[in-house]
């Protein structure tokens, strides 16, 4: 028992009985408990409930100030892992044993007659390089449609540096073989071709980047 002289604040137990009369702020026992009036026992359970109440309304009003993550649609990521990559895939193969086998039956051949033998043989590396890249992009691509599925770290700016490459092999072959042939190199469809392949990867990479959270393993 002590005199409260000074407001100072109290610290009770959770759970604590106490009893304020005259000034004087005592524990009650469990015995004394029985015998305390009813306005007293009132008292505290309702301040009890008015701190609960109070906490409670806190806790609420600091999960709604926490702002929420945006939730983004998947169905580009789902386009592209289950019918886009596969489809560059095939087209990659396609292509790239298409040019095996020009090849192949280039190497029947002495030369061809409107150019001249070292031009012939410049054809014929190119058109070599040019079907083993291609199947190498289309080995490269499944590679990456995996790790993308797997929600890789990397995958994304993999599959952006891949299509950049891929286009870009693309642009300086056609432009090689139209020098050897001596045809003229459509200046529009290339500069169209590289322009669509950058509006392209700059928005998968945009795409990604909103995402990037997702990517963690």
């Amino acid at each position: 028992m002590f005199k409260n002289k000074k407001k100072q604040a109290v610290v009770l137990p959770k759970g604590a009985v106490y009893a304020k009369l005259k000034n004087e702020i005592r524990f009650v026992s469990k015995e004394e408990m029985m015998n305390l009036p009813t306005s007293v026992v009132q008292e505290e359970e309702q301040q009890e409930l008015q701190i609960d109440k109070a906490v409670e309304q806190q806790n609420t009003e600091t999960n709604a100030s926490k702002p929420e993550e945006p939730l983004f649609s998947m169905r580009w990521f789902n386009y592209l892992i289950y019918f886009s990559l596969w489809k560059d895939v095939l087209l990659l193969l396609s292509d790239g044993l298409m040019s095996l086998i020009i090849f192949v039956n280039m190497v029947r051949l002495i030369i061809l007659p409107d150019i001249s033998y070292n031009a012939f043989q410049w054809l014929k590396g190119f058109v070599f390089v040019y079907g083993i890249s291609r199947l190498f992009f289309a080995v490269c691509m499944v590679i990456v449609r995996f790790k993308l599925a797997k929600f890789e770290k990397e995958a994304p700016r993999l599959f952006v540096d891949l299509v950049t490459f891929e286009v870009v092999c693309y642009v300086v072959y056609n432009i090689f073989i139209g020098i050897i042939l001596f045809e003229k190199i459509s200046v529009l469809n290339i500069c169209a071709t590289i322009m669509a392949n950058i509006i392209y990867c700059s928005l998968n990479r945009k795409y990604f980047d909103r995402r990037k959270k997702l990517f963690v393993n």
